[in-house]
């Protein structure tokens, strides 16, 4: 299938301030191990979004007669730069040990960087299959209220926004690789190394961030796992969105959101920074 190029990406000028709750040392309230997953994505953020950037960003500098592609590929670096700027504040405001993050910041460097040094092409590739998980992901921010119970309007602001954008621009990249040569043999080889690198580094920050807050034991474990890959865990419930990326003919479009609660996400983004003036 051939990329169209036809997303509309809103440039939005968000404020975060990150207040911590000295209250509560995570800040999803009663939910650790849902805060720690969040938190490990977070953690994972500005590197995989400069890999983003740089994967369009080389590729079109490969192919100028893209021409049609350069203002989309404009917004979506700021979309991606926005999420880099409020994730690096957000990582230092989670309350964990400050050598937690810095120590895990220098693993994700060396991984990205190694994703980065690699042909645009196969760059391009990993973004493709890391934005079909942001998107889905972002999906389920915005249409399973379960994600953020007990979050703050400011936290759920922050994760509403981006997984917002995140939908607008699942497009971009894809289009972009198809436009200029990708195929579905090469998409599959280098989604199946991305879904293998991602699912690690997501399980190494997340149990990490666990047992930095003293939340990670044995008996924490079950429920943990139920949680999120049980009957209807959080993470089963995105396999429906996860599992047409394998098709020959997909294209990211075809994952539907429900405008019911994409307008509620925008209602409370309104709302909060109306709160704030």
């Amino acid at each position: 299938m051939k990329g169209n190029l036809t997303s509309e990406l809103t440039l939005r000028h968000m404020d975060f301030s990150f207040t911590p709750d000295e209250e509560h040392p995570y800040w999803l309230k009663r939910d650790a191990s849902l805060a720690a997953n969040l938190d490990a994505l977070s953690l994972m953020f500005p590197e995989a979004e400069r890999l983003f950037i740089n994967s369009v960003k080389q590729t079109l500098k490969a192919h100028p007669d893209m021409e049609e592609a350069q203002e989309i590929a404009r917004r979506f670096y700021y979309q991606e730069a926005e999420h880099t700027r409020w994730h690096n504040k957000y990582n230092r405001s989670l309350g964990l040990p400050e050598r937690f993050v810095e120590n895990n910041e220098r693993l994700l460097g060396r991984c990205f960087t190694w994703l980065r040094s690699l042909k645009p092409r196969n760059q391009l590739a990993v973004t493709c299959a890391l934005e079909h998980l942001t998107s889905i992901g972002g999906k389920q921010v915005i249409g399973n209220p379960r994600w953020l119970e007990g979050a703050s309007d400011e936290m759920k602001a922050l994760w509403y926004w981006h997984a917002i954008e995140e939908v607008e621009h699942r497009s971009v990249p894809f289009d972009i690789y198809m436009k200029t040569g990708g195929s579905y043999p090469h998409r599959i080889l280098w989604s199946l190394a991305s879904f293998l690198i991602f699912a690690l580094l997501l399980l190494k920050l997340s149990t990490g961030a666990m047992k930095a807050r003293g939340e990670l034991t044995l008996a924490s474990i079950p429920g943990t796992l139920w949680k999120l890959y049980g009957w209807k865990g959080l993470y089963v419930t995105i396999i429906k969105d996860f599992l047409p990326w394998f098709l020959p003919g997909f294209h990211p479009e075809q994952t539907r959101m429900d405008a019911d609660k994409l307008a509620a996400a925008h209602k409370h983004i309104a709302n909060w920074e109306k709160g704030k003036k």
